[in-house]
C-alpha cells in the first residue's frame, strides 16, 4: 500500500494532530475581527503594539500615547493609536451524514480535521462553538471536550425517508455575528452552492469549507450489476452499471464540485478538499494550505 495512507491509529492520529497544531494555525491572520479581548488583530483602536494610526490630542487622553516625535516637528499634541487585540468568534459545524462515514479512513480524516480545528482554537484561546449537522434535518450543539475524545461520528436517532435525504440544515444553525465558519463537510448534498454559502456568510461571518473525500468516490469501478446502498437512507437496490452509466456518474461528481469551487471562488470562501488515503500533514501541505484554509504559523 501506498506509504502516504492515512493511519489509522488512534494514538498516532493524535500525535499527529498535536505536531500540527504547533506547525499551523486558523486563518484568522487575514483580516480584522470583532470579538472579546484577545491576541488577534481587531477593527478598532485598543493598546497592542501593533501601530494603526494618529489623530489630535483630547483632553482625557493618556498621555502616555502621545507621539513626542511628531510634537517637535509641528507643535502640535498628537495621539498613537494602536490596533486592538481581540479573540474571535468561532463556529464550526460537523456534517455526521451517512456519507461522512462511508469507511472507516473517512470517518477517521472527518474525526481528525475536527479534533484539529479544536485543538488550533484552544491552543489559540479561541471562543467557539460546535455543532453536528445530519442531513435528515437535524443538527445539535456539541460539548467540546466530548468532541475531543470521539472516535466515531456523533449518531442523530431518525426514520430516514428520501425526503429527509436531501437537506443539510446549515441555514438554521445559529451562526453568530462576525464569526470565522469552518463546515467539515464532503459536499455530497443536493442544495446549490449560491444558497448554502449564503447562509453561511450571512451576519458578516467568513467561512472555511473542509471537505474529506475518498478517491474511490471520484472514480469508483462500477461493473455489471451491483447492489447500491444508499448510505443516508439506508434503502438498497440492484442496478446494472454500463460504462456510459459510469461515464455519466462521473462527469456529474465532477460537475458538481467545480459547481462548489466555482461559487466559493466568488465569495472568496476557501474550500479545501481534503483526502482521506494521505497523512493528514501530507493533506494539509497539499491541498490545506493553498486553499487558505489554514495558515503557517509565525
Amino acid at each position: 500500500m501506498n506509504a502516504l495512507l492515512a493511519e489509522d491509529n488512534p494514538a498516532t492520529r493524535k500525535r499527529e494532530i498535536a505536531r500540527l497544531a504547533e506547525q499551523v494555525c486558523l486563518p484568522f491572520r487575514s483580516r480584522a475581527w470583532r470579538g472579546s479581548s484577545g491576541a488577534w488583530q481587531g477593527l478598532n483602536q485598543g493598546s497592542s503594539i501593533d501601530f494603526q494610526d494618529h489623530r489630535a490630542y483630547a483632553p482625557g487622553d493618556d498621555p502616555r500615547h502621545l507621539d513626542w516625535a511628531a510634537y517637535a516637528r509641528t507643535n502640535h499634541y498628537t495621539m498613537k493609536l494602536f490596533r486592538e487585540e481581540v479573540s474571535p468568534r468561532l463556529d464550526i459545524a460537523l456534517d455526521v451524514s451517512g456519507s461522512m462515514a462511508l469507511t472507516r479512513p473517512k470517518e477517521a480524516r472527518s474525526l481528525d480535521l475536527l479534533h484539529l480545528v479544536l485543538s488550533l482554537a484552544l491552543h489559540d484561546g479561541i471562543g467557539l462553538r460546535l455543532y453536528a449537522a445530519h442531513s435528515a434535518g437535524q443538527w445539535r450543539r456539541l460539548d467540546t471536550q466530548a468532541a475531543l475524545a470521539l472516535q466515531a461520528l456523533p449518531l442523530f436517532n431518525f426514520t430516514a425517508t428520501d425526503d429527509q435525504a436531501a437537506r443539510l440544515p446549515l441555514t438554521e444553525i445559529p451562526w453568530r455575528a462576525g464569526s470565522l465558519r469552518i463546515l467539515i463537510s464532503d459536499l455530497l448534498v443536493p442544495q446549490p452552492p449560491e444558497r448554502e454559502l449564503a447562509g453561511l456568510s450571512a451576519d458578516h461571518g467568513r467561512v472555511v469549507i473542509l471537505a474529506p473525500y475518498l478517491q474511490a468516490e471520484a472514480e469508483p469501478d462500477w461493473n455489471g450489476n451491483l447492489e447500491l446502498h444508499d448510505c443516508e437512507t439506508r434503502q438498497v437496490r440492484q442496478q446494472r452499471v454500463e460504462p456510459y452509466l459510469l461515464s455519466r456518474y462521473r462527469k456529474s461528481y465532477r460537475r458538481h464540485f467545480d459547481l462548489w469551487q466555482e461559487e466559493a471562488r466568488r465569495r472568496g470562501v476557501p474550500l479545501a478538499r481534503i483526502s482521506s488515503e494521505l497523512s493528514l500533514s501530507v493533506a494539509l501541505r497539499r491541498q490545506a494550505l493553498p486553499a487558505g484554509a489554514f495558515e503557517i504559523r509565525h
